[in-house]
């Protein structure tokens, strides 16, 4: 069995789309998920399971949290493994020492390379991304409260997105260790 995270989208974050922790376990847990818990309120389940297809397992959780919750909300799925790789492969982390103003966006799927060569960074705008893989690194040196680098730049790769701070990665990191 490994542990995984479920990463969900745009859960608790205003009145529309709330989720409580405890019927988000059950959700996992009927789904055959084993040592089912959650992580703060913005939608982190973390899980073992012995199924190896993360896209398959996302698939289910997103149609049972929409049929028992009644809440749609994206899922993303990553091994300890893909969050390993993903706290390796930070092009920023070198640059910037607050770990306030490292983001990382996982992607449902790789994004097209053409939508990422269209991509720019907005003009006056001091943030920075890069891609790799299925991953959109983020660093915003001012913070990410008003940084153009938000919601609707995401959108622009075509491609499912959920965003989560370089602290919270860490944390997700150290609880899906086996």
């Amino acid at each position: 069995m490994s542990c995984c995270v479920a990463l969900l989208r745009g859960i608790n974050l205003g009145p529309a789309n709330k989720v409580d922790m405890a019927e988000l376990r059950t959700v996992f847990t009927a789904l055959g998920h084993q040592e089912v818990s959650t992580y703060i309120r913005s939608g982190n389940v973390v899980f073992r399971s012995d199924r190896a297809d993360l896209d398959e397992i996302a698939r289910e959780s997103q149609a049972r949290i929409e049929r028992d919750l009644g809440v749609t909300s994206a899922v993303i799925v990553r091994s300890h493994s893909d969050l390993e790789a993903v706290l390796r492969a930070n092009p920023f982390m070198y640059d910037e020492h607050d770990p306030a103003k490292l983001h990382v966006a996982f992607l449902g799927k790789e994004p097209a390379p053409d939508v990422v060569d269209a991509l720019n960074v907005p003009s006056g705008e001091s943030a920075r991304f890069a891609v790799v893989g299925r991953e959109m690194y983020l660093h915003y040196p001012n913070g990410s409260a008003r940084t153009k680098l938000g919601t609707s730049f995401l959108a622009r790769l075509g491609v499912v997105a959920t965003a989560r701070n370089w602290r919270t990665v860490h944390k997700l990191h150290a609880l899906t260790a086996d």
